[in-house]
């Protein structure tokens, strides 16, 4: 899949927002879920100001779509800060490997072990009583690391 720089950089903060504590392997399927949503070309990746519908950088900011761009949620403000200063951003180890992540799933090197899954919460949510409603009986998932990946989601 073809990224732009911007896609590049949005999706690698996303991975490290919603991933840094994660194996490389789980912020991999991270990655690939993040790109089965722009190529999807559902809801999800529309109508964000200033980006192409489709595009990475659109499937990432779409409002509540992934948590760590949620205004509320502490990393937010983290990931504001990183993407106004890539340059400091991308000499951490968990942002180099977020951005690797991003590169060997859009690149092929590292094929999808998510079956095409578009949406991916954490095993404590899934098993929760505040599991969103969209996962709510669902029963076929992958888990990868601390969640659990869902194809066929709208």
């Amino acid at each position: 899949m073809k990224l732009s720089d911007i896609d590049i950089l949005i999706g690698s903060l996303t991975i490290h927002g919603e991933a840094r504590g994660c194996t490389q392997e789980g912020r991999t399927a991270i990655a690939h879920s993040i790109l089965n949503r722009a190529k999807t070309k559902a809801w999800w990746g529309m109508g964000v100001s200033g980006f192409m519908d489709h595009s990475v950088s659109a499937v990432c900011l779409k409002p509540y779509q992934f948590s760590c761009w949620n205004p509320k949620d502490p990393n937010s403000q983290l990931l504001l800060a990183l993407r106004e200063q890539y340059r400091e951003a991308i000499k951490k180890k968990s942002c180099r490997a977020s951005l690797k992540a991003l590169i060997d799933a859009a690149d092929g090197y590292l094929p999808d072990m998510t079956a095409g899954a578009t949406h991916y919460l954490t095993v404590n949510l899934h098993e929760s009583d505040h599991a969103p409603d969209w996962s709510k009986g669902r029963d076929k998932y992958i888990e990868i690391g601390a969640h659990r990946f869902f194809a066929g989601v709208r």
